[in-house]
C-alpha cells in the first residue's frame, strides 16, 4: 500500500478509493497466466484522465527499457481521435510492444462492472463492460510470467493513481464464458470468497489503515483468539487441527479501541492417512490390502520396488494391489528366480 486509500460507499458495502494511492497484492496464488479472469466494479468519472492513462490494474515483469515485457494491464485512456477508450494491454516475455485490445468507452458516470479474460493456449483475450463482451481476439502472444506484484489503481512503472473507487475484485483461474461474466455483472451480492486449500503453512496478508494508527492485530482460530501482535502487512502461521474447514479471524484494533473483524475460511488438506496389510504372499508375488483415509478425493497411489518410486506411474486408488516380485533370469540354464523384497506404496 503506497498512500493510504480511503473507504467509501461501494457497489456492495464499502469500496476502496485510490485518491493518490494504490494497493498491491502478490501475484503468487492470485493470478495465473495460463488462463484467467479479473472481475471488478469501478466508479467511473466522466472526466478523461489528466496525467496519462488511468490504470484499473496492472502487473509487469519488465520496465520501460525492456518494453514492459511480461505485462497484463487494463487502462482507461484517450485515443488518437480524442475519445475515451478501454485498452486491455498484454506484452509477452520475449518481445516488446505487446498487444492492446481496445473498445470505446461510452459508459456514463457511476458504478460499472468490468472484466477481462485470457487463455494462453489459443492466445485469446476478451474485454467485458457491464457483462457485455465489447472486444475479443485470439492468436495473441500472452505473457507466461508477470511481475511479483499485482497493482490496483496504477501501473507498476510509477504511473499516477487512477483516482477511481473500486469494489468486489475477484480473480479466477480460468477464462469465464460470457454467461458467467453476465451473471457477475447482474449479481445482487458480492462474489463470495473462495475457501483456500492449504497444507498447514498459512500466509495472511492484512491491508488496513486508520488515521490514528493500527495498534494491534489478534488472530482467532475457530473462535479462540491469540495474544495481540504488532501490525504488519504479512504474517505466517502453522495451522494445526483436523482436516477440513477452519475459520480464521483477524481482529484489528486502533488507538481508540475501535475494532474491525476480517473472517476467512480455509480448508486444511493433510497428507492421506494410510496402512497397508499383507493378505497373501506366494513364490511369485504378494497381495496387499490398502486402508486410506482422507477428506479430499479422488486419491491416487504409486507402488514400487524402490524407495525413490523411480518409473512408478500414479494410478487410481484401489482396495487391493497384486504385486509381482522382481525376477532374475539365468539364460544359460533357463531358470527364473523370484526375489521377494520390500514394497513401497505412497498416496496423494
Amino acid at each position: 500500500m503506497r498512500v493510504a486509500p480511503g473507504y467509501y460507499g461501494g457497489r456492495y458495502g464499502q469500496s476502496i478509493g485510490l485518491d493518490g494511492g494504490g494497493v498491491a497484492y502478490p501475484t503468487t496464488d492470485n493470478l495465473t497466466t495460463t488462463a484467467g479472469t479479473i472481475s471488478l466494479w469501478a466508479y467511473l468519472p466522466t472526466t478523461p484522465p489528466e496525467n496519462g492513462p488511468a490504470y484499473l490494474f496492472g502487473t509487469s515483469a519488465g520496465d520501460a527499457a525492456s518494453g514492459y515485457t511480461g505485462t497484463l494491464a487494463l487502462r482507461r485512456e484517450v485515443g488518437e481521435d480524442g475519445a475515451l477508450r478501454w485498452a486491455f494491454w498484454t506484452v509477452p516475455n520475449d518481445a516488446a510492444g505487446g498487444h492492446s485490445l481496445t473498445a470505446p468507452d461510452t459508459l456514463p458516470e457511476g458504478w460499472h462492472h468490468i472484466a477481462v479474460t485470457w487463455e494462453a493456449t489459443t492466445g485469446s483475450k476478451a474485454l467485458y463492460l457491464d457483462g457485455v463482451p465489447v472486444a475479443q481476439t485470439s492468436g495473441v502472444a500472452l505473457p507466461s510470467t508477470t511481475g511479483n506484484v499485482f497493482h490496483l489503481g496504477r501501473f507498476p512503472g510509477g504511473s499516477s493513481s487512477s483516482g477511481m473507487y473500486l469494489d468486489d475484485l475477484a480473480t479466477f483461474r480460468r477464462a469465464l464464458p460470457p454467461a458467467e461474466i453476465a451473471a457477475l455483472a447482474a449479481a445482487p451480492e458480492a462474489v463470495p470468497t473462495s475457501s483456500a486449500v492449504i497444507t498447514g503453512r498459512l500466509r495472511l496478508d492484512i491491508n488496513a489503515s486508520d488515521a490514528g494508527g493500527i495498534m494491534a492485530v489478534q488472530f482467532g482460530h475457530n473462535g479462540v483468539f491469540g495474544d495481540p501482535q504488532p501490525y504488519y502487512d504479512t504474517y505466517e502461521w502453522d495451522l494445526r487441527g483436523a482436516e477440513g474447514p477452519h475459520e480464521i479471524v483477524a481482529r484489528v484494533s486502533d488507538i481508540a479501541g475501535n475494532q474491525t473483524y476480517i473472517t476467512r475460511t480455509v480448508a486444511l488438506n493433510l497428507p492421506p492417512r494410510a496402512d497397508a496389510y499383507l493378505v497373501e504372499a506366494t513364490r511369485i508375488g504378494a497381495t496387499l490390502a490398502l486402508s486410506v483415509t482422507d477428506e479430499h478425493r479422488p486419491l491416487e497411489l504409486q507402488v514400487s520396488h524402490f524407495e525413490t518410486f523411480a518409473g512408478a506411474a500414479w494410478q487410481p486408488l484401489r482396495e487391493t494391489v497384486a504385486w509381482a516380485w522382481r525376477v532374475e533370469f539365468d539364460y544359460n540354464r533357463g531358470d527364473v528366480t523370484y526375489l521377494p523384497g520390500p514394497v513401497y506404496v505412497r498416496f496423494r
